[in-house]
């Protein structure tokens, strides 16, 4: 296969709309402005998304325009600027998760929910703010 076949099975697009399914189907504007539907969203195992607005990799499998799968779905507005080698993080709309050297770090501007039967904590716990308690306190 020469390089302009390889080439012209590959472009990038922005993506229009997301349909949630079992797996995000993807409307996307191409470079060329031609419109792809239904085209499915691969993310690694456990990945979900919804990348409406984000920049998507497209994929002419087999070589057909009829099918065209997405890779990616990234976002300049979500982007974690200060990861350091080694370092992944999670963001979108002010919501982060980040995995860092020696921390893990998740913040939400409204409110972090954690749903369990039991929640432990090992070492030190610091609050900065109220403790808002239903239930009893007891000691260990």
């Amino acid at each position: 296969m020469n390089h302009e076949r390889f080439a012209s099975l590959i472009t990038r697009g922005k993506v229009v709309l997301a349909r949630m399914a079992a797996r995000a189907l993807l409307q996307v504007t191409g470079l060329d402005g031609e419109t792809f539907a239904n085209v499915e969203l691969l993310l690694p195992p456990g990945y979900v998304a919804n990348p409406t607005g984000g920049d998507v990799v497209l994929l002419q499998t087999n070589g057909l325009r009829s099918h065209v799968v997405a890779l990616g779905g990234d976002s300049t507005a979500d982007t974690v600027a200060d990861l350091q080698p080694g370092e992944i993080g999670l963001s979108r709309n002010g919501k982060t998760v980040l995995l860092r050297v020696g921390s893990v770090t998740i913040v939400d501007p409204a409110e972090i929910i954690l749903i369990a039967p039991l929640v432990n904590f090992q070492g030190d716990v610091s609050i900065t703010g109220n403790l808002h308690v239903t239930g009893n306190i007891s000691g260990g």
